[in-house]
């Protein structure tokens, strides 16, 4: 699942779950559903998790950073 960092609260979310594709071509801060204004809200797909956890735990792991 290709994952970035949130660059409000930095946790790691899903590209195809955000507006991230649209920030990246806008310019734009890349936001996780929740800091996004739009959305608003986590998706619920999986647990809310820090990037510097999963980065952590297993670091082969690539999350996009913002």
């Amino acid at each position: 699942m290709p994952l970035f960092e949130c660059s409000q609260c930095h946790v790691a979310e899903n590209t195809a779950l955000s507006e991230y594709w649209t920030a990246r071509l806008e310019g734009k801060p890349a936001l996780c559903s929740q800091c996004d204004p739009e959305i608003g809200k986590w998706h619920g797909k999986f647990p809310r998790q820090p990037a510097e956890e999963i980065r952590r735990r297993d670091p082969q792991h690539f999350i996009d950073k913002p």
